[in-house]
């Protein structure tokens, strides 16, 4: 346990730092800064012979593993899933959770290509008997040149039948 000293102690000493003994907020007893009165622990500084931080970016087993050119390093803490696994030294994922992630992914590649091969299958039969997707372009299609033809003759003397009534009934288009 460090030695218990005021701020007012620690600032007329000239010290960056100071221990009261107290916890703060987040329940943590630790050393506080004399500028901000901020707990180390809080601020990610972890008060250690070592001296390195504790905090994100700065994982002395993360650090070691770039050094070497590995691609993987091991801390023994869990992830946020409790899997406690190697780290990617790229940006510190669990390798359990990003293969978990790649198989879910995976899964819903396959369904996305299965469905597609199906569409792919039904366009193809279609296009086979020279049908489109469409029902009444395909049995239009289907016709003759000369059943087409009567076809339309017989559409448009219906829309002229349609148009003479509405101006019997005095509706103006």
């Amino acid at each position: 346990m460090p030695e218990i000293i005021s701020r007012e102690e620690a600032r007329a000493q000239g010290l960056k730092r100071y221990f009261t003994g107290e916890s703060c907020l987040y329940g943590h007893v630790a050393k506080r800064y004399v500028c901000n009165r901020q707990c180390l622990k809080c601020s990610g500084v972890d008060d250690n012979s070592r001296g390195y931080s504790t905090g994100r970016y700065s994982v002395p087993e993360k650090e070691q593993a770039r050094l070497e050119g590995r691609k993987r390093y091991f801390t023994g803490k869990p992830c946020t899933n409790d899997h406690i696994s190697e780290r990617f030294v790229k940006d510190g994922s669990c390798v359990r959770c990003e293969r978990i992630r790649r198989q879910i992914k995976d899964k819903i590649d396959v369904g996305r290509a299965r469905k597609k091969r199906q569409r792919q299958r039904r366009a193809a039969r279609f296009n086979a008997v020279g049908l489109t997707q469409t029902g009444k372009l395909r049995r239009y299609q289907m016709l003759s040149p000369e059943e087409r033809r009567a076809r339309d003759r017989e559409r448009v003397a219906k829309q002229r039948a349609a148009l003479r009534a509405l101006e019997e009934l005095g509706i103006q288009i």
